[in-house]
């Protein structure tokens, strides 16, 4: 069995099951027959906190105005990217299912109030939209909640009349860009574990292993060979200084972090990264998949240039990169066109440029810039996994040349034992 879960004519939330006979498109076209909007369909049934049972009790929403009084956050975080997709599928769902958006926030607000944030940020949106705000103002004022490329969005299809087709836009783009953080993420995890477990191996060696050998070959009163002699003496500094090091590696990452704090210190750091072999190259993609995705998705919308401009440089993390995106913005106030000014800050590479100079002549400068974020997410993909196939057998490697050495050094001290006694 399928469950379902689905709005009806009068805007009431309606759940059931249908036979998965047919999939996932069968229970859709089944749902629809019946005059019902279909909003989710999974392989289990709905739990109660999630809008099961109680799905047809219309439950009253807390007023956004006196709940403000006393939502008092010191830390105020976004909504989660997975958060935000449903938010602007859900609202692209009932919209064109004929549902006004009042009311289409509303029934949101009930199928979500197992999410905390989503719920809450529902109820504010909705009770603005009934003081007669624009739907891009009421969600304006919820930032740092709700990022400004999704108001900017919301706006340019607010003010267009194509506001459903601009959310399964940004549902779209939002999806792009948190598969790419987690192919990313799922990525390095594995290299980051075998990194970890590497570390943790070596340095149990030093602190436990090493030193019962050498008060064995030092009780004996042998004199060691050097390379045994320099292993024994790093394990005896790691055993009874390791508060050292430790205090040490604290006060090297403070002042990293504090460095980076600064303006001067971030650019320099950023420079570096940018120019370091296999690493710079993959923040470098990164930054302009991300780039070219956000601002080709923001001018399609109907975004003008000089705005998407300007709500871009939020995307893009690196300061050099967000410099030139700066510069590059100024330079379109003058007259300069797109390709121009990206060329003009010497960090955007050709192919990039030339295709966005062809979007430019052609007219498709939206789909062109989409397609150079497409083009960079895959080549991006490839050498991640070119990386992470050569980066296991690399730590091998070395560990295997780090022990194997600490195991000579010790074979070679056992040998002078068998010299002394011969």
């Amino acid at each position: 069995m399928l469950y379902y879960r689905a709005v009806n004519a009068q805007g009431e939330i309606v759940t059931g099951s249908h036979p998965a006979a047919g999939g996932e498109r069968d229970v859709i076209l089944h749902l629809q027959a019946q005059g019902l909007t279909p909003l989710r369909v999974q392989a289990s049934p709905f739990t109660a906190g999630r809008g099961g049972a109680a799905s047809r009790r219309r439950k009253k929403i807390p007023s956004a105005r006196s709940g403000r009084k006393w939502d008092i956050t010191l830390f105020p975080s976004r909504l989660s990217p997975r958060d935000l997709i449903t938010f602007a599928q859900d609202v692209a769902v009932l919209l064109e299912s004929g549902i006004s958006l009042a009311r289409g926030l509303h029934i949101l607000q009930d199928l979500n109030a197992h999410r905390r944030n989503l719920h809450a940020l529902l109820a504010r949106v909705h009770e603005d939209l009934r003081e007669g705000s624009p739907f891009w103002e009421a969600l304006d004022r919820q930032r740092p909640k709700v990022p400004p490329v999704f108001v900017s969005m919301v706006r340019a299809g607010e003010t267009g009349g194509a506001l459903p087709l601009i959310l399964n836009r940004l549902a779209a783009y939002l999806e792009d860009m948190q598969e790419l953080k987690e192919f990313l993420r799922g990525a390095m995890i594995y290299p980051a574990i075998l990194t970890v477990t590497s570390l943790v191996s070596l340095v149990v060696m030093l602190i436990v292993v090493v030193p019962r050998f050498a008060q064995v070959f030092t009780d004996m009163g042998m004199e060691l060979p050097a390379v045994t002699q320099f292993m024994f003496t790093a394990g005896e500094i790691m055993q009874r200084r390791w508060w050292v090091m430790l205090l040490a590696l604290a006060g090297i990452v403070m002042s990293l972090v504090l460095a980076l704090r600064t303006n001067q210190g971030r650019q320099t750091w950023d420079r570096v990264v940018l120019r370091l072999p296999g690493i710079g190259g993959f923040k470098r993609k990164i930054e302009i998949a991300r780039f070219c995705r956000t601002l080709g998705t923001l001018l399609d919308s109907g975004v003008p240039i000089l705005q998407s401009m300007r709500i871009v440089r939020g995307v893009v993390m690196n300061s050099l990169l967000n410099q030139a995106i700066g510069q590059a913005h100024d330079d379109l106030k003058q007259g300069m066109v797109l390709s121009a000014a990206l060329e003009k800050s010497g960090l955007f590479p050709p192919l990039a440029v030339n295709m966005v100079g062809v979007g430019e002549e052609t007219g498709r400068l939206g789909m062109m810039l989409d397609k150079v974020g497409q083009l960079y997410d895959k080549e991006l993909k490839k050498g991640v996994k070119v990386f992470s196939s050569f980066f296991e057998p690399m730590v091998l490697l070395v560990m295997g040349t780090l022990i194997g050495g600490m195991v000579i050094s010790m074979l070679l001290a056992i040998f002078s034992i068998n010299d002394m006694k011969m």
